[in-house]
């Protein structure tokens, strides 16, 4: 599962998707996140709307184009989290937002 959690951004705190690992977040001064927000956009494909099956106390969606990392000092307590049958969602996101193609297995390495 991944931890949703408040976020302090230049902009303001909002929630945010935490995509850093947990064993990475603990050694690291960074975190890599992707930023919320309760104001939709009609017709965006690189995103995911979670709500309150995650935690959250609205519908929120997370813009995976918007991918920022930020100082691990920035990052407030957690709020939620996405359970694993979602992460399909979020990798599909990625991918439309990058253009990446799917499937990516180890022996693509």
């Amino acid at each position: 599962m991944r931890s949703i959690v408040w976020v302090h951004f230049d902009f303001g705190r909002h929630p945010a998707l935490v995509l850093t690992s947990l064993t990475r977040r603990v050694a690291s001064r960074n975190v890599t996140v992707v930023p919320g927000e309760t104001a939709f956009r009609d017709g965006y494909v690189a995103r995911v709307v979670l709500g309150p099956e995650c935690g959250l106390a609205h519908e929120t969606e997370f813009d995976v184009d918007s991918v920022l990392t930020v100082e691990a000092a920035s990052v407030g307590g957690q709020i939620g989290l996405l359970p694993r049958s979602r992460e399909p969602e979020v990798v599909a996101a990625l991918a439309r937002a990058f253009d990446l193609e799917l499937p990516v297995t180890d022996e693509d390495w």
